[in-house]
C-alpha cells in the first residue's frame, strides 16, 4: 500500500521540494500501480483521506496525483481499497484478483465500474467516483437501474443488495463500484436466477413506483437476454 509512502512523505512531513529521493520513490511507486504511466511526469502528489473502514472486509483512502503527459497536464484522484482477508498475504491477494476480475467481467456486461489502475497484495488502485448511491423511489429513469437488475438476474449473479454497490457520477451515470463479497462469485455461462435477487431489491426500494420498476425491468430482461453472451471477462 501507499500508507508507508504517505506517512514518511506527509505525516513526517519530508521536504519533498528538497528531496529528490524521496519523491523519486513515490513517483516509482504510482508508477508501479500504474496510475502514473511510463511517459508521464508527475507534478503534484496529495492525500486527500486516510483509510477509514469502508465495509467488513476493506478500509479505503483518496489521494490525488497530478501529471504531465503528451496532452498536457492531467489530474486525478484515486481511491485506494485496501482487503482485510485475514488469511495471510496470498489468500488476500488472490480476494484482491478476484475482485479486479468482476469489476472487469461487469464491464464486458455492460455495467460501467470505475477505471482500474492497477493492484498490489492487498490494494486495489482505482477511478474515484464521487457520487450518491441511486434511489429507486426518486431516480429519473427507472431504465438505468432495471437495466442493470435485469443483467445481474439473467447471467446468474447473486448480489446482496446491487443498489447499495452503485453510485451516480457527476456525470449522471451509475458505476457498478464494489465487486467485494457482496456480490458474490460471477462468471459467464452462469445460468439465471429463477429468483431474480436484483430485482427483488430493486422492487423492495421503488415504492409507488413498483409498477413502473417491473415493467422497466422486464423490458431489460428481455433485451439482455437476446444479447449473446460475453466469451469471458479480461
Amino acid at each position: 500500500m501507499l500508507r508507508t509512502l504517505w506517512i514518511r512523505a506527509i505525516i513526517e512531513s519530508i521536504p519533498i521540494a528538497g528531496n529528490p529521493s524521496a519523491w523519486k520513490e513515490i513517483e516509482s511507486e504510482l508508477r508501479a500501480k500504474g496510475i502514473v504511466a511510463n511517459d508521464d511526469r508527475l507534478l503534484d502528489y496529495q492525500e486527500e483521506r486516510d483509510f477509514i473502514r469502508m465495509g467488513g472486509e476493506s478500509y479505503g483512502a483518496t489521494f490525488t496525483v497530478r501529471v504531465e503527459g503528451k496532452s498536457g497536464a492531467t489530474t486525478r484522484t484515486v481511491y485506494a481499497k485496501a482487503i482485510i482477508g485475514g488469511f495471510g498475504e496470498e489468500a488476500t491477494a488472490m480476494v484482491v484478483r478476484a475482485q479486479v476480475e468482476r469489476l472487469r467481467l461487469l464491464e464486458t456486461w455492460g455495467i460501467r465500474t470505475p477505471h482500474v489502475y492497477g493492484c498490489g497484495k492487498g490494494t486495489i488502485y482505482e477511478e474515484f467516483i464521487s457520487g450518491k448511491v441511486p434511489e429507486p423511489a426518486h431516480y429519473p429513469d427507472l431504465e438505468d437501474l432495471a437495466r442493470i437488475a435485469a443483467i445481474l438476474d439473467c447471467r446468474g449473479a447473486r448480489p446482496l443488495n446491487f443498489l447499495a454497490d452503485l453510485l451516480e457520477d457527476g456525470g449522471g451515470e451509475l458505476r457498478y463500484v464494489d465487486a467485494g463479497c457482496d456480490l458474490g462469485h460471477i462468471e459467464d455461462g452462469m445460468v439465471p436466477r429463477l429468483e431474480r435477487p436484483a430485482l427483488s431489491t430493486l422492487l423492495a426500494a421503488a415504492g409507488e413506483r413498483a409498477a413502473e420498476a417491473v415493467s422497466a425491468y422486464e423490458r431489460q430482461y428481455q433485451r439482455v437476454k437476446a444479447e449473446p453472451t460475453q466469451g469471458g471477462g479480461q
